[in-house]
C-alpha cells in the first residue's frame, strides 16, 4: 500500500505586514539578503520565497532571486543553492512578492539559509531620481537628489536577531550590524514544506 504523506506549510523570516523604510539599489549586481533561521531543525523543502517591495522606485523591475546555504566557517551566505538565474517581475504594486520554487526541489539547510534580492540591468525605463538624506558623523544632515535603479526593498526596525548581509559583484558579503547597529532586517521570508 502507498499512503500520501502529510505535508504542512511554515513560514519562517520577515513576516510584519508593513515596512518600516525601505533598501535601494544603484549597483547592478549588489544584492542584499536576509537570513531564515532553522532554529526548530525542521526538515523540508522549500516551497516559496517572499520579498517585500515597497513604492519607492518601479515595483515592477524584473530582479533575480538567490538561495544561499549558510557559510559557518565565514559567517555569511555560501553555498548556492539555486543553480539557475531565476530573473522574476512583480506585477501587483507594492506589498509582498511570493516566487514559487517548490519544482526546484531545494531542501531547508539544518543550519538555515540566506534568501536574496539581486539587481540586475534589464532597461533604462527602470531608472528614476530619489530624495534622500544623508547624515554626517558631526550630526549635520543634507538633502540631495540622486539616481537610483529598479526597485526598493522593505525593512524593519529594533530586531533582537539582525540577519542581513550585502554583497556587490565581486565583493565579500558584509553584515549590516556593523553598520546599522544590530536593528535593521529586510522583508523577506520563505515557505517550508515539511512533513506532519
Amino acid at each position: 500500500n502507498i499512503k500520501p504523506k502529510k505535508i504542512k506549510v511554515i513560514k519562517l523570516g520577515v513576516k510584519q505586514k508593513k515596512p518600516w523604510k525601505y533598501q535601494i539599489a544603484n549597483i547592478f549586481g549588489a544584492q542584499i539578503a536576509q537570513y531564515i533561521r532553522n532554529d526548530n531543525h525542521v526538515s523540508g523543502f522549500i516551497r516559496s520565497v517572499s520579498f517585500y517591495i515597497t513604492e519607492v522606485g518601479h515595483t515592477n523591475t524584473p530582479f533575480r532571486v538567490r538561495i544561499y546555504g549558510y557559510d559557518k566557517a565565514n559567517n555569511c551566505p555560501g553555498e548556492d543553492l539555486l543553480n539557475k538565474d531565476l530573473i522574476v517581475q512583480n506585477t501587483h504594486g507594492a506589498g509582498w512578492f511570493t516566487v514559487d520554487i517548490l519544482d526546484y526541489y531545494i531542501r531547508f539547510p539544518e543550519d538555515g539559509m540566506f534568501v536574496a534580492m539581486e539587481w540586475v540591468y534589464t532597461n533604462d525605463k527602470y531608472y528614476y531620481t530619489h530624495e534622500i538624506t544623508v547624515y554626517g558623523k558631526d550630526g549635520s544632515k543634507k538633502v540631495i537628489m540622486n539616481s537610483f535603479y529598479g526597485l526598493s526593498l522593505g525593512n524593519i526596525s529594533k530586531q533582537k536577531n539582525i540577519g542581513v548581509w550585502s554583497t556587490r559583484l565581486g565583493d565579500k558579503w558584509i553584515k549590516w550590524d556593523q553598520y546599522y547597529k544590530g536593528y535593521i532586517n529586510v522583508m523577506i521570508n520563505a515557505e517550508i514544506e515539511v512533513e506532519k
